[in-house]
């Protein structure tokens, strides 16, 4: 009988764990050495040291494809900071702009006022000033003068 320390997800984790830990020791192999000679020497020592074995004698082709020409670490994680500044520079343009947008709204409809405009007109100007549709402009004008003082 097995004790509760040797289940069978508790061996499962322990197979897992101990896999993950050989593919991150390969790539700390391969760090350690020039580029040009990495793979071979690493799949090499990898195997002799019974890290990833079995696995590294079946693909080693694979492995060594996919490492020098599939992926380049850092060129990924250069690509991936480039997309995400890409898109909080998009993001804070896009808040940039609707906050200016709220501004010459209010800033329209204020002026707007100060002439003694009746409130369809203004919100008429504002559909062809801001180029809105008629709705969208009334749905401003109520949004920026329900209970504010402009």
């Amino acid at each position: 009988m097995l004790s509760k320390d040797y289940t069978g997800r508790n061996i499962i984790k322990t197979m897992a764990g101990s896999w993950f830990a050989g593919v991150e020791a390969f790539y700390l192999n391969i760090r350690e050495i020039p580029r040009e000679q990495a793979v071979d020497e690493a799949v090499r020592e990898c195997i002799g040291r019974g890290i990833l074995g079995d696995f590294l004698k079946k693909h080693r082709a694979e492995v060594k494809n996919v490492i020098l020409t599939e992926y380049d670490r850092e060129a990924h994680i250069r690509a991936e900071k480039k997309e995400s500044w890409e898109d909080g520079v998009a993001e804070g343009r896009k808040y940039g702009m609707a906050e200016e947008r709220e501004r010459l709204l209010r800033s329209a409809i204020r002026v707007q006022r100060g002439k003694g405009q009746k409130e369809e007109d203004i919100i008429a100007f504002l559909a062809e000033c801001f180029e809105l549709p008629e709705a969208k402009a009334r749905e401003c004008y109520q949004r920026i003068t329900q209970g504010e003082a402009l």
